[in-house]
């Protein structure tokens, strides 16, 4: 298990769906893992037919699994990242409602 798990979640802006998923599926999550300090990534799909009690306002998750265990060492990779040009973002990803949080294990993972 990593120390740091990365919560991303995600919408394409309308009518921009299949460049949205072609963007995050084929290009955006294999740039995360090359960030240092990311040691996995992975990406899902809201099941839309779900009977959900309290709709989900966002398609996408991804969660990146992080070798480190300080959120600031970890803001700073992800920024020099976008700063060099290693993690562009697709028009096709709407920007205003994108909902991201670290989080740490509670536990260690059970042996």
């Amino acid at each position: 298990m990593g120390k740091l798990t990365y919560i991303v979640l995600t919408n394409p802006v309308p009518g921009k769906e299949a460049e949205f998923e072609e963007w995050y599926d084929t290009v955006h999550v294999a740039d995360m893992r090359r960030v240092p300090g990311v040691r996995s990534g992975r990406r899902f799909r809201l099941v839309p037919e779900a009977d959900q009690a309290v709709p989900c306002p966002w398609r996408s998750l991804a969660i990146y699994e992080w070798d480190v265990d300080d959120v600031a060492q970890a803001r700073a990779a992800l920024a020099r990242a976008g700063a060099a040009g290693e993690t562009p973002l697709s028009p096709a990803l709407s920007m205003g409602d994108i909902g991201h949080w670290f989080f740490v294990p509670v536990e260690d993972e059970p042996a």
